[in-house]
């Protein structure tokens, strides 16, 4: 069921960008990550007091990008990623964690770290988004589908 062979399997683009073959495909080879997070979300994934949950990381370059464009006031992210692509991709994550905002969970512990920044109020105020990765969207690695 698990695919175990996608441990250390990286690709490098012309644009630096580190990625996951077996999770992104060819998703980053002819633009990079930053162009395609641009195009497909837009300013989408940054609105005030917020609480997006996402599924997946592409290969951590989402968390990075969210990171990087600056977490808005009042706004979480919690990533939830599959085990097996979170254990292959946390050698190259930044050991401080990009964001105090920006959470990395796995399946079995998302809804632990929404409870822990009462995600009910983003409920509350109609502000808990879902948002799907490219690797979610397109399902190359299959566990992702389930």
């Amino acid at each position: 069921m698990k695919n175990e062979s996608i441990a250390g399997h990286f690709l490098q683009n012309t644009f630096g960008d580190r990625y996951l073959y077996e999770v992104n495909g060819s998703a980053f080879d002819k633009v990079g990550a930053e162009a395609c997070f641009s195009k497909q979300y837009g300013k989408a994934l940054f609105a005030e007091n917020s609480l997006y949950v996402v599924c997946g990381t592409d290969s951590g370059l989402l968390p990075k990008y969210v990171a990087e464009q600056g977490v808005p006031e009042g706004t979480y992210y919690i990533f939830v990623e599959l085990p097996e692509v979170l254990e292959a991709i946390d050698p190259a994550l930044p050991a401080e964690g990009f964001h105090k905002k920006i959470i990395l969970a796995k399946i079995d512990d998302w809804l632990s770290q929404a409870k822990a920044i009462e995600y009910q109020n983003f409920i509350y105020l109609d502000s808990l988004k879902f948002v799907q990765s490219f690797a979610a969207t397109d399902g190359r690695y299959t566990e992702y589908l389930e």
